[in-house]
């Protein structure tokens, strides 16, 4: 994948579509700046449309319960109370009632026609589980609330029907039911309950590692003599990583090296590690996290002797100005403040081409179009071969960089030295040529 350099290229912010369309396409949040001359008023609101509040991941291990530990925050208790749901699918999951052709129903790319896979199938499907944040306990389903279109097209929750598998791991079960402190269920939550924050426990089973990423609220920390469903019912204060250090590697590499402190509660284990970047003069806060690209690196990826880790972050710009943030969590979803750090990265270093050609590069828009390539061959093969011509290529070196730069920028003077340049272009292949079968005659 190539993109343009963001020193050079401003992209279109967007606006609303007038004429009220419905796209499910997510607005931008990486917009840091509204310029009223030339932006629609409306994209000062994009960071605020998606206001879905979800918790995703890869693909869990098959065959096994999966539990994952989300800090209800007080705002979001003031709704009490609240459905914790989950949304799963599957890829080319068919069955009698959606049953698919590769050919006819999915896109095959004709240059690639060998390749690709059925990818469609039964849509996804979602399960729900109310529960009072207040209140202590676990609620927990083995059934369904429902599934979406195959296509997205509307966003509806259908109600279950028959035409959904619930057998093989397919449909409805591709979570397993699963039976954990007395309770049966394919998706559950526990609350632990609080008065003024609470954490919730959720869980599920996926039954088979193929299926697709299970959405969810939790993850036990620890045995609960009491409950069984894992200690994370208060919200611990976790101090800020230390030392913060950033060195650029390569142009387009930076390694972040930092001090992890003590725990603030030695039963409760690093979840990861959250390094943020953007490009950006202005410095990196909270608000603005939104926009940045986001490294995530596990407690199992880290080797953290000392309590010193050290990752890289790759894929950035060369010469530009970045503003990193790194901030840990825990298992019970406890966030350490943003430590923040800025570093400009080093200027690329490109190899120059040796071209003759100034003007035909100009004119035809790359140095390996073959007119191009005729020209510098003409000048190889014949004119280095002589004092006049080595004149010529020393005079034309001197002069033709001016020009050439005014005719990039200007398409009818391309066009017009196309039309110039293109005989003594024809002459040169003409002559490579014939010296090519010069060349293959005296070898035979």
């Amino acid at each position: 994948m190539t993109c343009p350099s963001p020193k050079v290229f401003n992209s279109d912010k967007g606006q609303f579509d007038p004429g009220g369309e419905i796209s499910w396409y997510p607005p931008r949040n990486d917009i840091l700046m509204f310029d009223p001359a030339v932006d629609a008023e409306e994209i000062q609101t994009y960071a605020e449309l998606n206001d879905l509040d979800a918790v995703t991941a890869a693909t869990p291990p098959g065959d096994q319960a999966t539990f994952v530990t989300v800090l209800v925050r007080p705002e979001a208790m003031a709704e009490a109370p609240l459905t914790a749901y989950l949304e799963i699918s599957v890829e080319a999951d068919e069955n009698a009632a959606y049953s698919f052709d590769r050919d006819n129903d999915h896109y095959v790319d004709p240059d690639l026609s060998a390749y690709g896979v059925e990818y469609l199938g039964q849509p996804s499907v979602v399960y729900a589980v109310p529960f009072d944040p207040y209140t202590k306990g676990f609620r927990g389903t083995s059934d369904y609330a429902g599934y979406a279109d195959w296509d997205g097209a509307t966003g509806t929750l259908h109600p279950p029907d028959a035409t959904i598998s619930v057998a093989d791991g397919s449909g409805a079960d591709r979570l397993q039911v699963m039976t954990k402190n007395g309770e049966t269920f394919r998706w559950g939550v526990y609350s632990h309950g609080g008065p003024g924050e609470g954490g919730t426990t959720s869980s599920g089973s996926d039954s088979d590692s193929d299926t697709g990423g299970v959405t969810g609220a939790g993850s036990t920390t620890g045995d609960d003599p009491g409950e069984g469903w894992g200690s994370c019912a208060q919200v611990q204060a976790l101090a800020p990583v230390e030392d913060l250090a950033l060195v650029g590697e390569a142009f387009d590499r930076v390694q972040v090296s930092f001090r992890l402190p003590p725990p603030a509660d030695p039963t409760i284990a690093l979840k990861e590690v959250q390094v943020f970047s953007i490009a950006s003069s202005a410095s990196l806060t909270e608000e603005l996290l939104g926009a940045a690209h986001q490294s995530t690196f596990s407690a199992a990826e880290l080797n953290a002797a000392e309590g010193l880790v050290t990752v890289e972050v790759g894929e950035l710009w060369a010469d530009y100005t970045y503003q990193f943030g790194v901030r840990y969590e825990d298992a019970c979803t406890n966030r350490s403040p943003l430590v923040t750090a800025q570093i400009t990265t080093e200027a690329q270093k490109f190899q120059t081409v040796d071209t003759f050609c100034f003007l035909a590069t100009a004119a035809w828009g790359a140095p390996w179009a073959a007119q191009v390539a005729a020209l510098r061959a003409f000048r190889d093969d014949y004119l280095k071969t002589t004092p006049t011509g080595v004149d010529l290529i020393r005079f034309y070196y001197a002069h033709s960089p001016p020009l050439a730069r005014v005719i990039a920028r200007e398409p009818l003077l391309r066009g017009l030295a196309r039309v110039v340049l293109q005989p003594v272009a024809d002459a040169a292949l003409l002559a490579t040529a014939s010296g090519e079968l010069r060349d293959m005659s005296l070898g035979t």
